[in-house]
């Protein structure tokens, strides 16, 4: 028979003659007492009737040995080995789990105001209360205690969300969160057990730190920007070995297309260069824009230089070679020369808008550089201040201490010259 610790086991029996006496042992040889009132009433067990024979809890493995006699005198078994045997398994309830699935790792955020988490719960007999636990570490102060909030009743198998609100905590530069999920089981034989999550830290990192992450984005977007500027002044020495191709065979060929078709390929390489420039610089503008770390008239500048690197992913060109390409056999000299400039026309508008863009950017990166100077020394300032603050406040604490320590030393004489001896006292009387 296998169970939980704990669990409430009733065996009975029926029996195919009488019997007379019935012994059960469990496996240190201790006797455990017979339930069945039929002993005392009638002095034996009759056949074919269902009798309990007893109750107990199953609290750890053990085997129990049974042994008949008859009314006759016959017994079931003379030896140990033969009786009849019940083997009882009993299992220990394991501890609870719970999987952080949200956040999966750790977390670094200049001004977060709320933190969605998501966990999964799991117990093999029932689960209890869950509850979220952290620690918030302040620079410059010793450990905090561990704080808890309630989550409610955990569900078995079931993905829990929780909407955890930060700006009661007050979170500055440079703290650190520490957190994770418990959640408890059912365990009513031991006593319930909390298992626990992996740790997440949420780290708010000083502006500095924060505008040194957003810099070498900045210069990977900009190194990005020159790369695709000389992938494409490639692209034009080799339309112009074309143009060239052209004026000496101006009746087109196979040659001549197949330069074209692999032109169209590089600009097509570019323009999906070009998305993924667009991705990262939108990600550095909506990053400093929902921190509000710079000024409008800077953040105004990066929206215009955003809306013009889009327009830098124009198809115009690209589709210009690809006419060209498709008719150039079939085109009379008129139709070839006006052909020729509008990919002219717009590789010259390709180009500017590109090193406009990498001239705005340069400026636009300078000016950030500045503002971002600025607010780091102004974060800088703060610390020192609130430094010099907790220093202020300590000393003037231990000050006072000495001071009560002083007249402490100052007073006692004077308490006890005045206090009498106890001789004195007896003296007296």
């Amino acid at each position: 028979m296998n169970g939980y610790q704990g669990t409430q086991l009733e065996l009975l029996g029926a029996l195919n003659k009488p019997v007379e006496d019935l012994q059960l042992y469990r496996s240190d040889q201790s006797r455990l007492p017979i339930d069945s009132s039929l002993f005392s009433t009638i002095g034996y067990l009759p056949a074919d009737t269902l009798f309990r024979i007893t109750s107990l809890q199953l609290e750890q493995a053990d085997t129990l040995r049974l042994n008949l006699k008859d009314t006759s005198g016959l017994q079931s078994s003379r030896s140990e080995a033969g009786m009849i045997q019940f083997v009882l398994n009993a299992a220990l309830d394991a501890p609870p789990q719970v999987q952080l699935l949200e956040p999966t790792q750790d977390l670094s955020e200049v001004a977060p105001t709320s933190l969605p988490i998501l966990y999964r719960t799991s117990d093999d007999h029932g689960l209890g209360q869950a509850r979220l636990r952290y620690v918030l570490q302040r620079p410059f102060t010793e450990s905090e205690s561990i704080q808890t909030i309630p989550l409610g009743q955990a569900r078995q198998d079931a993905i829990a969300s929780y909407e955890w609100s930060l700006e009661e905590l007050g979170l500055r530069p440079k703290d650190e969160l520490r957190f994770w999920i418990e959640v408890r089981d059912n365990d009513g034989y031991n006593g319930p057990k909390w298992g626990r999550s992996e740790e997440r830290v949420l780290r708010i990192p000083s502006l500095t730190e924060f505008f040194d992450e957003i810099s070498e984005q900045e210069d990977e977007v900009s190194s990005d920007m020159e790369d695709i500027s000389e992938s494409f002044e490639a692209i034009q020495e080799r339309y112009d070995e074309f143009k060239e191709n052209l004026i000496d065979q101006p009746e087109g060929n196979y040659e001549q297309q197949v330069q074209l078709e692999s032109l169209q390929e590089e600009q097509r390489e570019i323009e999906e260069r070009i998305k993924e420039l667009n991705e990262k610089f939108e990600a550095i503008k909506e990053e400093l824009s929902e921190k509000n770390l710079l000024s409008e008239e800077t953040l105004k500048a990066y929206e215009e230089l955003e809306e013009l690197m889009k327009e830098i992913d124009d198809p115009a060109f690209r589709e210009a070679l690809e006419q060209l390409r498709e008719n150039l056999q079939q085109m009379n000299p008129e139709q070839m020369r006006q052909a020729l400039e509008d990919v002219e026309f717009n590789e010259e508008r390709y180009k500017e808008r590109l090193e406009r863009s990498i001239e705005l950017f340069k400026q636009l990166k300078l000016t950030s550089n500045l503002e971002k100077l600025a607010r780091s020394y102004e974060e800088l300032a703060k610390e020192e201040a609130e430094r010099n603050g907790e220093s202020e406040d300590r000393e003037q604490s231990s000050e006072q201490e000495s001071t009560q320590d002083t007249e402490q030393q100052k007073q006692a004489p004077y308490r006890r010259r005045t206090r009498p001896s106890s001789g004195a006292k007896r003296s007296s009387l």
